[in-house]
Parts: C-alpha cells; structure tokens; sequence
C-alpha cells in the first residue's frame, strides 16, 4: 500500500494523472458523434459516459487539491481513500487512451472538433486557470513571481477574447465563386474568411447588371457565404465579377466596414454537344490538401453528389467540404450539380443549407443538348423520428413523397436522360431502413424511373465504385456508384469518376486520389 501511495501521490505521477482526468470530458466532447451512436444501441449510454468522466474529474482533481493545500493531509492517505484514488487513476488512463483512439478513428471530422473547441476554450480556460493557481500561487514566496504567473493568464485571457471576436486573420476568400445549376438559372455561390456583403457585377445586350445578396432590401451582411441568382442566358459565355466588403461591426448605426474583395471569371456555359463531367461523392471532410490530389481537366460539367461533410455545424464546413472541391473543379467556369447527401444537413445548419446555397428545391430538372439531367434528394438513411442519434428532427418520408408526386409527372425525354441521387435505391430500404413507407416509396421511385426511360443513374452513399448495368436493389436502370472516401485511421484516399458523354456513350473511368492510373475503365451505350 506505501509503494502505491509513494507512486501515485509524487509529483510527476500526480501530473499526468491530474492532467488526463481534466481533459478526459473536453475529448469525449470533441468526439461526441462517435459517442453519440451508443445512445442508438441504448439510449442514455453516452450520458453516462459523459457522467463516468466527469466523476473521475472531480475525484482525482479534488483530491490532489486538497493533498496539495495541505488540507486533511491525513484524509488523502487514509488506506479507502488512496484505493479509491488508484481506481480512479486507472479510469483516467483508460478514458484518455479510448478517447485519443477515438479521435484518431474521426480524424476526419476534425473540423468538427475544432468547432467544439472553440465553442467550449473559454470555459476551459477559465476552469484551467482557477485550478493552476489554486496549485501554483500558493507554492510561490515572491509577490514578484506571482505577479508574472497572474499577469501571464491575463494575457492568456486577452489573446483567446481577441481571437474569439476578431479572428485574427486577413479578410480574403475563403473559396472564390462557383456557378450551381439550380434548374431555373444559376446560383453564383462564394464564401469569405469574415462576415461580409456580397453582390455580382455583369453586363448582358449592353446592359449592366448589378446583382445582390439582400433580403428585403438590405445586404445580407451576417454570412460569410453568399450566393445570387443569375438567368441561364445572362451567364452563359460571359464574364461576371462578385464583390465583398467586410463587416468589421455590424452595429445598428454608424457600422464599420472594412476592404472590399473582387474576383472575375468568365463562364462557359451549358455544353451543347459532347460532355466530360466529374463526379464526387461522399468524401466527407476531406482536407484540402488531399482533395488537391483529385485530377484537375477540362471538364463541362462537375457533379458533386452528396456527403461533402459528416454534419453542418458552421458556414465553415460548407466552404471547406463542398465550395471548395466544387471551386477547385470548376473553377467557376463550369455549372455545378449538386444531388444533397444524407450527412448534408446533419446539426443546427442542415436547415439553412438550401438558403445558403441558393436552392430553392434540392430536386430540379436541367438539359445541355440531348441530355437532360434530373436531380434528386433522397433525404436521410434513417427512419424518421425513431432514431436517437439524430434527436427525431427529420420529415424525410414525407418529404420524399412529395418529391415522387413531382416526379410522375415526368415522361421520356427527346434525348437521354440520367438520374443523380445520392442514394442509389432512394429511400435507402437496401441499407436496412425497414418502414413500409419507404419500400412503397422505392417501389414508386421504380416506376418513375421506368416512365422516364432513364438510361443511367449516378449515384454515391456506398463509399465504392460499382456499375450495375441491369440496375440493383429494386432500381430498374443501369446504375453507377462514383465511388467515395476509404475508410480506416489515417491518410483518407477518395474514389471519383469521369465520365464522357457522346452520342449517346458513355466512356467511364474510376480514379484514385493515391495512383495516377485509372482503377476501371469501361463503356456504356445508352438508347433513346
């Protein structure tokens, strides 16, 4: 019991093991989506665990506190107290090690984790402070050193309020523009570091056009994503300029404003004849530097098919995981289709996604030449209001029923015609959601298909590269899974595809972000 006792209460020891029992419930925090699946397997699971590691927080951390106060010295090496203290070390060890392993497995979604840090830094500081000097001024003889230690938090303190209201960096672009196809016209879409106005500058038959982000008359001056509608034959071989002034403070009277940013570019347009296109799916937080490694060409059309991210907590992750690769593809010269994925509108923002997007339907029909691309949203892989996990938020069965009614009305068109959904069976039966509703509703998405003679359909949600030319799971149509990111702990790839649409052909190729080659190559004919 003595060697315990020595072990556990020398310093260094003491330490580390007060170290990890205070950071224990931050990282279960930065982790909270994994955690959050228990909850799926038995409800209030995680609520325990958050409870398990706050115990152990205030267990060890109380007690060295008072051990180290000299406070009831003679209570800390009582022989219950110190076996109670060596469990509770043990604990501490083990919630830590979970919890790194844990965010390792996320490493994805640590854009995520530092949105929670910044949510919860103050606090962390402020409790991080009350217990340094708790353990440190009363050790300290000279009034001068605690003078240093007490004027070192203070600037601590200073510097985390300056970041957490200025964010000190430059106002620049986060992504520059991108031009969405969006069914009736196009939606110009751009994101800036700060909160900022935003408006697009172009001239068509010698007019000038001056196009603005506003609600009611008033720029939108509290996003740093904006967005503006522009007609299909305004932008079509034209060159359009999008501008944004930063909000330095958005008081109601007298608000200071900041530079002003522009960028230019000159857009192609629809395709007419031959297509190349690029299909992206499910790649889920990836960083810009791997999405780098996704092959840059002269594509016409780019297609972004959902799951850009795990959930939508800030306009941050839809400029990081969906502008940006449509930027990087794009580089908005080229229209942009985006089919909504499942994770899309996961957390607070999933809501605002359409309006930030300027989409005024996730479901919209558009033509270049003979090819008439229908989009569709196929909502959540989820029953709605049975799941734990998402907090019985979502309306998504009758949201897609909705969705089927626009869609009967469609027949064949002139040309070809190609589907793009996230997931492939719509209503995701073939995923395990078991609901008669929805095998109604995949049956009905069968029959839709089958009365617009869709010849392929593009599809993502799988995180694999497949191409069922006989159709699969109750689908009636070719269809093609365009791939996603790799699982595993570390150094995500992404599979995407490349697709040349001519004459009613389609040569197809699979790549990977870690080779140059293709993974698969074939062709497909498609009859009107």
């Amino acid at each position: 019991m003595q060697s315990i006792k020595r072990f556990l209460y020398c310093r260094p020891v003491a330490l580390v093991v007060g170290l990890m029992a205070f950071f224990n419930p931050f990282l279960f925090y930065l982790s909270t989506d994994f955690h959050g699946c228990f909850a799926d397997v038995v409800p209030g699971t995680d609520v325990l665990i958050r409870v398990l590691q706050m115990l152990v927080a205030v267990g060890i951390l109380g007690l060295l506190f008072v051990r180290n106060l000299g406070i009831w010295h003679s209570f800390s090496e009582h022989k219950a107290v110190v076996i109670a203290y060596f469990v509770l070390a043990v604990l501490a060890a083990l919630l830590f090690v979970a919890n790194v392993v844990i965010l390792i497995l996320l490493s994805s979604g640590i854009p995520m984790a530092r949105y929670y840090f910044e949510i919860e830094a103050p606090y962390l500081l402020g409790f991080g402070v009350a217990i340094s000097l708790a353990f440190v001024i009363p050790r300290l003889a000279s009034r001068t050193k605690i003078a240093i230690v007490v004027l070192v938090y203070f600037l601590c303190g200073i510097l985390l309020v300056a970041v957490d209201f200025w964010h000190i960096e430059p106002f620049a672009f986060t992504v520059e523009p991108i031009v969405f196809d969006v069914g009736d016209g196009y939606s110009v879409v751009w994101s800036t570091t700060h909160v900022s106005t935003g408006y697009l500058t172009y001239t068509y038959a010698g007019t000038e056009y001056e196009v603005d982000d506003a609600n009611y008359g008033r720029l939108a001056s509290n996003h740093t994503i904006h967005r503006v509608h522009v007609p299909y034959d305004h932008l079509d071989g034209n060159t359009y300029t999008v501008h944004s002034t930063y909000m330095i403070d958005n008081a109601p009277y007298f608000p200071a404003r900041g530079r002003t940013l522009t960028a230019s570019r000159t857009f192609r347009g629809r395709p007419e004849g031959d297509i190349k296109m690029v299909a992206i799916t499910d790649n889920h937080c990836l960083s810009r530097t791997k999405f780098n490694r996704v092959r840059q060409d002269d594509y016409d059309v780019v297609v972004m098919l959902g799951d850009f991210s795990d959930f939508v907590h800030q306009e941050l992750d839809i400029a990081d995981f969906l502008l940006y690769p449509a930027w990087h593809l794009s580089n908005g010269e080229v229209p942009v289709l985006y089919a909504k994925g499942n994770h899309d509108t996961h957390s607070e923002m999933g809501a605002d996604l359409g309006y930030l997007l300027g989409f005024d339907s996730f479901y919209y029909r558009t033509t270049y030449g003979d090819y008439t691309f229908t989009v569709l949203d196929s909502g959540s892989c989820n029953v709605d209001l049975e799941e734990a996990k998402y907090g019985g938020v979502g309306r998504y069965i009758d949201y897609r029923e909705g969705q089927l009614d626009w869609l009967s009305a469609f027949g064949p068109s002139s040309g070809y015609d190609v589907a793009i959904v996230h997931v492939w069976d719509y209503a995701s039966v073939a995923e395990g959601v078991k609901n008669q509703k929805a095998e109604q509703q995949v049956e009905r998405y069968a029959q839709c298909l089958t009365a617009m003679s869709v010849d392929l359909q593009l599809s993502g949600h799988k995180h694999d590269f497949r191409f069922f030319a006989d159709g699969v799971d109750g689908v009636p149509v070719p269809v093609l899974r365009c791939g996603g990111i790799s699982s595993g702990l570390l150094g995500h790839s992404l599979t995407y595809t490349v697709l040349d649409f001519h004459e009613g052909e389609v040569s197809i190729s699979a790549y990977n972000t870690r080779q140059s080659d293709a993974l698969w190559t074939g062709t497909y004919t498609m009859s009107r």
